[in-house]
């Protein structure tokens, strides 16, 4: 489901999916040399519930 809002100031990252009642607010973090992205680590808020998240990335998803 794509996302109604999506924003990026600096590092910070704010997702939001008003149809799922979810928003997920994130930080940026990157490596040493400032390139690369290391991980975002955010909170995921749905129905009034939040759970803490870290998201890495990947070369390829696995399912």
């Amino acid at each position: 489901m794509p996302a109604d809002t999506v924003q990026v100031n600096g590092r910070n990252i704010i997702i939001r999916i008003p149809r799922l009642d979810v928003e997920f607010t994130g930080t940026i973090r990157l490596d040493d040399d400032g390139e690369n992205i290391m991980r975002i680590d955010g909170d995921w808020f749905q129905y009034s519930e939040m759970v803490p998240v870290i998201l890495l990335p990947v070369d390829q998803p696995t399912f």
